[in-house]
């Protein structure tokens, strides 16, 4: 696969897009706060020629047209236009977290199955309610291709979810409705203009790439309602996570994920970081302060798989991360088919211990997230 794009292209010059270490890199942290330089948007990833714009992006990625994609195979083979579109895989996944309320919903679609899964769950009083959707070939979903402007839809049995994304005048929305038996949410993420997306592919395997877009450290507004209760979002102060990611993923994989949202003496502040993806010269791996987002290094998951509800520890090699999380419940799916397998673990509860932002040590007592454990054959 040849990396870069031509010239020629709209982007915004400072990304790493010509497979080129951006001048914002892990390293240097103080020169990595605040990355935002123009306005400027991406309109496709895949460029004139098929190849996928490689790099971490200062701003929007409008589609990620896949099926511009030169697909090929390891011998460099053009690929099948049904391997071409079988083999892309999506995800989407929309949160929020507080002290009285976490609540998560996901799409997923693999090609061969298209899955939803969503929860609820009031750690004051350990209530649980959850559901997972499953339907073959993705039947009764369909995913947007644009991580700024674009609607995801499940529509079956009784059942509408929607996830919508939209840029407006004073920044970008991400809107999550749920209409169902036993439950109705309506919940809002409003990134002001001044906001610092992670934008980020990277090189998959031999001939794939992934894209990832994700969002923390942003307040939640609107409703939810299920079985556990009924809860203002605004009220108990709830922030939210949003992770959009696309491509050609690794056939058999796994990886690891911590997220979290929080308030802290009138600062907002989230963390994104994972192992197993997005990890070919560029990484996901970043903290959010008022809105800025500043990149970490490497992060070393430490858990006993045999006890999930254990602690785990978070290290990065930057020594910017130096986390526990404290486990309380979790989601999880186990399903193991003939094409398909998963082993999935995302479990909720709250961070503790040391962020490092543009040099400042700020001592997180209670923050609450999420982590996973994956493995997925897709």
């Amino acid at each position: 696969m040849q990396l870069g794009i031509n010239d020629s292209d709209p982007v915004d010059k400072r990304s790493s897009l010509n497979g080129a270490p951006s001048q914002n890199g892990v390293g240097n942290m103080s020169q990595n706060w605040g990355r935002r330089g123009n306005s400027v948007t991406i309109k496709q990833l895949i460029n004139e020629t098929g190849k996928p714009r490689l790099g971490q992006f200062d701003c929007p990625v409008e589609s990620i047209n896949y099926l511009d994609f030169d697909y090929r195979t390891p011998m460099y083979k053009a690929a099948s236009y049904w391997k071409k579109k079988f083999h892309f895989k999506q995800f989407q996944f929309l949160g929020g977290v507080s002290e009285d309320l976490i609540f998560g919903c996901a799409f997923a679609d693999t090609g061969y199955l298209g899955m939803v899964f969503l929860y609820t769950y009031n750690p004051k009083t350990n209530q649980l309610w959850k559901k997972t959707l499953r339907t073959p070939l993705a039947h009764g979903m369909k995913l947007s291709s644009s991580p700024e402007n674009g609607v995801s839809t499940f529509e079956k049995g009784g059942w509408f979810i929607q996830q919508k994304y939209q840029r407006v005048e004073t920044g970008h929305q991400k809107r999550l409705i749920v209409r169902g038996p036993d439950v109705d949410i309506e919940a809002l993420i409003e990134e002001p203009n001044t906001y610092e997306n992670m934008r980020l592919c990277s090189q998959t395997g031999h001939n794939g790439w992934t894209y990832a877009q994700k969002t923390a450290g942003v307040p939640v507004t609107g409703h939810c309602s299920s079985r556990i209760g009924e809860f203002n979002l605004e009220e108990v102060k709830s922030f939210g996570h949003h992770d959009f990611t696309a491509g050609y993923l690794r056939r058999e994989t796994f990886w690891n994920w911590a997220c979290f949202s929080t308030e802290l003496d009138g600062e907002l502040i989230g963390m994104n970081v994972s192992r197993g993806v997005n990890e070919t010269t560029w990484s996901e791996n970043c903290l959010w302060y008022n809105n800025l987002l500043q990149n970490t290094s490497g992060v070393d998951f430490i858990f006993d798989r045999d006890d999930l509800f254990s602690p785990w520890n978070l290290r990065s090699v930057d020594q910017s991360i130096n986390l526990v999380f404290h486990p309380v419940n979790e989601h999880k799916e186990r399903l193991d088919a003939w094409v398909f397998a998963s082993n999935f673990h995302q479990l909720f509860g709250y961070f503790s211990g040391e962020i490092v932002v543009d040099g400042r040590s700020i001592i997180i007592e209670k923050a609450w997230g999420f982590v996973e454990d994956q493995y997925a054959k897709w």
